[in-house]
């Protein structure tokens, strides 16, 4: 998105509800904070651990797993490695860059063919 600037909100929220909340990805599923908004610099999982969600590592496991082919990595051999190392994080990308319509059909095609 253009005009995104580090200190802005989330470009996602439109008065003041997420936009996205349905197809929320990982980081945001995983970093809920419930009682209050953020001191500035402050990093919730480190200090209010009370607030913040922590989801079973074998859901955030499958959840990444899922969403790897979107980062690129399709290879099963690679997925696994990924995960098993927790490398994730190498992953990372600016959300507001993000090809969203892609993520929405891509999510679409996973919760098919696991029905």
């Amino acid at each position: 998105m253009s005009g995104y600037s580090k200190d802005a909100p989330c470009p996602f929220l439109i008065n003041a509800s997420c936009s996205i909340h349905a197809i929320r990805p990982i980081s945001c599923r995983q970093f809920n904070v419930f009682n209050r908004k953020c001191d500035e610099g402050e990093d919730p999982y480190y200090t209010r651990r009370d607030d913040v969600l922590t989801p079973i590592q074998e859901y955030t496991d499958r959840a990444f797993y899922i969403m790897l082919p979107f980062y690129g990595i399709t290879d099963e051999t690679d997925k696994a490695h990924v995960i098993k190392n927790n490398l994730i994080h190498s992953q990372v990308r600016i959300l507001q860059l993000l090809n969203w319509k892609e993520l929405a059909v891509k999510m679409d095609a996973s919760a098919s063919e696991n029905r």
